[in-house]
């Protein structure tokens, strides 16, 4: 453990700092790289938590009022992702209803004006027989 807080620093921390990041990503609409820096955070966490059960880590920092913050954070943080892709995916979803509409508007109006452009041709075509 020490050779892990020596290289990346306090885990908890880092845990933390990932999902803050993750944020960043959601902001970007990168919810690819949000949600692989929450799941990562909430991994680091789960191994710190899993650690501090087997009395692995003595350090009064691992606390397990620190370690419950932490958590509360990093679920804020899922939450967030969560609730700005599913904001997302309903835009992109009114945006494509609203494009099909259009598109089919636009077909019907084409349409209309073709038939409207036939029914000038037979009437012409009549005009020139009489």
């Amino acid at each position: 453990s020490s050779g892990i807080n020596a290289e990346y620093g306090d885990p908890l921390d880092w845990s933390l700092n990932c999902a803050t990041l993750s944020q960043y990503y959601v902001t970007m609409n990168n919810y690819v790289s949000a949600r692989h820096t929450l799941a990562c955070a909430s991994s680091v966490l789960s191994n710190v938590q899993e650690s501090s059960e087997n009395s692995q880590y003595s350090d009064e920092s691992y606390d397990n009022e620190k370690i419950l913050k932490t958590r509360a954070d990093i679920e804020r943080c899922w939450i967030k992702f969560c609730v700005n892709l599913l904001k997302d995916s309903v835009a992109d979803l009114e945006a494509s209803d609203l494009s099909d509409k259009v598109s089919k508007i636009t077909e019907m109006k084409n349409t209309f004006e073709d038939e409207e452009d036939k029914e000038e041709e037979m009437k012409k075509a009549v005009e020139e027989a009489a």
